[in-house]
């Protein structure tokens, strides 16, 4: 991740990054709102409300359950945060009337490297945060939230029951149990 935030990616060019894990799998049929999702970002990465969308396997309320940021509710912050992009889309010469619906962003007290959407700005933080001893962000991150949910605390997509947005495909033993196989049978590799 150092190096492709900090060598390969051109951040006059690109803001945003999806960070995809190999075996999880964005489920066939779930609607994310990708231009409202953006929005989302341009209208609230800057104060810190959001940093970082997840996509859940499990319901959203799982994560909130685990310990929802008390303060938030009582700063008067909406939580889940409810964003509707209200814009047009510009191609071009043509500009379109937007089409998405309101989309829903769950803040939880809880920090996942699984499938999730952020931007560069962020992922350079953090890795400045960690120095240069390469290592796992869960550990670092999980103690950064519990220290400041309010600015480091995941929101995942969709309300509190929500959640399904991607599944497990598990190469590895399909003996593990549903906890590590919960992908369809036809999009996990159950090859021997």
């Amino acid at each position: 991740m150092r190096k492709v935030v900090f060598d390969l990616i051109d951040t006059n060019i690109t803001k945003y990054i999806y960070v995809l894990q190999h075996d999880l799998m964005f489920v066939p049929g779930k609607v994310i709102e990708h231009t409202a999702l953006v929005d989302a970002f341009d209208k609230y990465y800057d104060d810190n409300t959001l940093r970082l969308v997840g996509f859940g396997q499990h319901p959203n309320r799982k994560h909130f359950n685990k310990g929802n940021c008390e303060n938030r509710t009582k700063l008067g912050m909406e939580n889940p945060l409810k964003f509707l992009d209200t814009g047009g889309i510009s191609i071009g010469n043509n500009t379109t009337n937007s089409t998405s619906e309101a989309i829903y962003l769950t803040h939880t007290k809880a920090w996942s490297d699984n499938n999730h959407f952020t931007t560069v700005a962020y992922y350079k933080d953090i890795l400045n945060r960690f120095g240069p001893i390469p290592r796992p962000p869960e550990s670092p991150m999980r103690k950064l939230v519990f220290r400041d949910c309010l600015r480091w605390g995941t929101h995942f997509y969709g309300k509190p029951n929500d959640g399904g947005f991607i599944c497990h495909l598990d190469g590895r033993n399909a003996t593990l149990g549903s906890k590590y196989n919960d992908c369809p049978d036809e999009y996990r590799d159950d090859r021997s």
